[in-house]
């Protein structure tokens, strides 16, 4: 029971947790919702509203998510404007969770496996794949067998697996 302490990735009303959370609730309904509904374009409106041109304020996953959710609703030029800071992101990061989050936003942007950020994510989580050919995430155990269905899922689409 999380009582009234949520993980700090889970705060209500925290901005950090108002853009990843807003950010990916926008990018999987986009996929199943017209990108021109007002409610879509009003998400879109409060992402743009933390943007301060290179990326999302929170979470540094806040910024590729806000990747993958303008593209999906049609809004590329500003899209692009985050894929630089996204780039940056990919080769700092080591969590296999979110290197594969990462491939999710930019297959969602339409950025091709062969881009050497793609490749980044994908050599990453060949090399983070544990000896019981699971992945684990920062985020714990409760996490693992999620984790390595994407893992895998990406590596396969790759043609690595």
């Amino acid at each position: 029971m999380l009582g009234l302490n949520p993980p700090r990735w889970n705060r209500p009303g925290d901005l950090m947790t108002r853009t990843w959370l807003s950010g990916e609730i926008l990018r999987q309904l986009a996929k199943v919702v017209i990108p021109r509904h007002p409610r879509m374009r009003r998400g879109c409106r409060f992402l743009l509203k933390h943007f301060d041109g290179v990326k999302i304020a929170g979470f540094t996953i806040a910024t590729a998510i806000a990747l993958g959710a303008l593209s999906v609703n049609n809004r590329m030029e500003k899209a692009h404007a985050l894929l630089l800071a996204v780039r940056e992101f990919v080769y700092k990061e080591t969590d296999p969770a979110f290197l594969n989050w990462y491939l999710d936003c930019f297959a969602d942007y339409g950025l091709p496996l062969g881009d050497l950020s793609a490749v980044a994510c994908l050599d990453k989580l060949e090399r983070l794949q544990r000896s019981d050919g699971a992945w684990g995430t920062g985020d714990g155990e409760t996490w693992a067998v999620n984790t390595t269905i994407n893992a895998l899922k990406h590596l396969k689409r790759a043609s690595r697996w």
